[in-house]
């Protein structure tokens, strides 16, 4: 199979079968979910299931990646 090279939200780029892209994969859903709640509720359930430093992780990513390309705030 052959490797697939995406670029993340920071630039670097990785492999789309990397932690890394599946890491960022999951933040751009987070960030683009409708609502607030819906938002929450997700990162609680990480929390539960994989802990509080991987829902951290999360949910700092997918709030850079919604301000700026949900929101398209050019401060995030």
């Amino acid at each position: 199979m052959a490797m697939t090279t995406v670029t993340l939200f920071d630039g670097s780029q990785v492999d789309s079968a990397s932690e890394e892209w599946r890491h960022e994969s999951e933040a751009r859903m987070v960030a683009r979910m409708r609502s607030t709640q819906q938002r929450h509720e997700y990162i609680e359930v990480v929390a539960r299931q994989r802990g509080a430093d991987a829902a951290t992780s999360i949910r700092t990513l997918a709030t850079r990646i919604r301000l700026r390309e949900v929101l398209h705030r050019e401060d995030a």
